[in-house]
């Protein structure tokens, strides 16, 4: 960059795709192993965080759910290298935890994050809608409609809702907001 007849270097970190506890553990490991008379050896941290645009997110959280209501793990899915999973991971202590484990946090996240619709009293048949959709899966989304005693093209409309609101809140937690 040059300002003012002066050629500048430029810096940035994305925190998304290295975040700072996994940073501050690559630090101290290499403090640690820091050997004057040995080169230095950079590893590379295993399980990248892979950062997504907000569409690229929530295309890929719409290919979660349609694997959870089929009660499939959702297996290659982005989001399970995604920031909101590699938080939890670090936060519960295990820094290499299998596919499976990741889709079952992953789900638990999304379900979560659903459960929060259910505290707001004018979004409960938004959250019941997903839940009988995606959490607890009906036999069909008519026996789900029937379920949460709504015609189907109102459910069709919740569930619409719920997903819109529970993607812009996992996207809030994604980008740190």
């Amino acid at each position: 960059m040059i300002f003012d007849g002066k050629r500048f270097g430029l810096y940035g970190h994305d925190w998304r795709v290295i975040g700072v506890p996994a940073w501050f553990q690559l630090l101290a490991e290499r403090e640690l192993a820091y050997n004057p008379t040995a080169p230095i050896v950079t590893t590379k941290l295993s399980n990248e965080i892979v950062a997504l645009s907000e569409d690229d997110f929530a295309e890929a959280l719409r290919d979660v759910l349609k694997q959870m209501a089929r009660s499939l793990p959702p297996r290659g899915n982005p989001l399970l290298n995604s920031k909101l999973v590699a938080d939890h991971i670090h936060v519960g202590g295990g820094h290499n935890i299998s596919e499976l484990e990741r889709a079952g946090l992953l789900r638990n996240l999304i379900a979560e994050t659903a459960k929060l619709l259910e505290d707001l009293p004018r979004d409960v048949k938004l959250y019941r809608a997903f839940y009988h959709t995606y959490v607890k899966p009906a036999a069909s989304q008519e026996a789900a409609s029937e379920l949460i005693d709504v015609p189907f093209s109102s459910y069709r409309r919740h569930l619409q809702t719920a997903i819109e609101r529970i993607t812009d809140l996992l996207w809030a937690k994604e980008v740190g907001m």
